[in-house]
């Protein structure tokens, strides 16, 4: 082969692979920019769905103790998170979810117990909703761990 033809397939060669490495590097810090954001655009839809349903649920929770159940719009509005929630979350949030929905159904079926009697029964520290919490904080932990690989 003439020596002018390997000069020039080298050079081209060369050339070849030193523009390679800037196009490849471009390639793989946007890849992890997207993956980043895409993961912190689902924690923050995740987060803002479960604060929701912690929000309602405690409402809810908090009139059955004391009143009789007069509309169905908290069960309603509850419901549609509980949907929501089947379509995102992992198995254990579905589960403490509808554990947290369970109870409040009982609750709601109890008598109504007075505000003196309710001071007096319930600690300030009781949290009805503590495993719904746990299981949303396991879950969004895990998500930003595996996310941000």
């Amino acid at each position: 082969m003439n020596p002018a033809v390997i000069t020039a397939l080298a050079a081209v060669g060369g050339s070849c692979a030193g523009a390679l490495g800037p196009v490849l590097s471009a390639y793989l810090i946007q890849r992890g920019t997207e993956r980043r954001t895409s993961t912190d655009h689902d924690i923050a839809q995740r987060q803002l769905l479960y604060s929701e349903f912690i929000k309602e649920a405690s409402a809810l929770y908090a009139r059955s103790l004391t009143t009789q159940l007069e509309d169905l719009d908290g069960l309603i509005a509850l419901s549609a998170l509980m949907g929501r929630i089947h379509l995102l979350a992992s198995d254990a949030v579905v589960a403490e979810a509808e554990l947290s929905v369970m109870s409040i159904v009982k609750q709601l079926r109890e008598p109504n117990i007075k505000l003196e009697d309710l001071r007096k029964a319930m600690p300030l520290a009781a949290q009805p909703f503590s495993g719904f919490s746990l299981a949303c904080r396991a879950e969004l932990s895990t998500r930003a761990q595996r996310g941000y690989r």
